[in-house]
């Protein structure tokens, strides 16, 4: 980043490299766009990176197809959207970044796009699509500890209650926090 010395200036200069593809390479934008947002997210500007990353992925669309950087781009998207408060918009990005999990063939790409789907809920009210996404991960990555694999069945875990039989949930975050430590 040439001499950005705020996130406001960062934003400003991704957008800028974004709306002059085709003079810039597209490559080098989206390059660009992606950690830019990431950094947005951290600095709790979600609006600011909804915007720049559905620019960036109508680039992306613009040229060449890369499904790896689709993906990221959708899964950010869709946690910008969710914690930007829009809450099914996000949901329809993670699903999509899903999708190309599927594609890809790629157990961890679907257990992140599970977790982050499961990023905002309410309590007390089971989401079939989320409980399927993330049973779908939960067996698509290998067997034994993985860190993905922990924080996947602990969201599944409180994606399940209430439950007519809390155990099950229950013995699934024990599960969970037992491969986490």
């Amino acid at each position: 980043y040439p001499d950005a010395k705020s996130s406001g200036q960062l934003l400003g200069f991704a957008h800028h490299l974004l709306e002059a593809v085709p003079l810039v390479a597209a490559e080098r934008a989206l390059a660009t766009a992606l950690p830019t947002a990431r950094r947005a997210l951290t600095q709790l500007a979600f609006s600011d990176a909804v915007g720049l990353l559905e620019r960036a992925l109508a680039v992306l669309d613009a040229v060449e197809p890369n499904e790896q950087n689709h993906y990221e781009l959708l899964l950010t998207l869709g946690e910008a959207r969710c914690r930007a408060g829009f809450r099914e918009r996000g949901k329809a990005a993670c699903g999509k970044a899903a999708e190309l999990a599927r594609k890809l063939n790629d157990p961890e790409r679907l257990a992140r796009a599970a977790i982050i789907h499961g990023t905002e809920f309410t309590m007390g009210q089971h989401d079939g699509e989320l409980i399927q996404l993330l049973e779908e991960a939960r067996a698509a990555l290998p067997s034994g500890d993985h860190p993905l694999k922990a924080r996947v069945l602990a969201r599944l875990a409180a994606a399940r209650q209430p439950a007519p039989d809390p155990q099950g949930p229950i013995d699934m975050a024990n599960e969970a926090i037992a491969m986490a430590r």
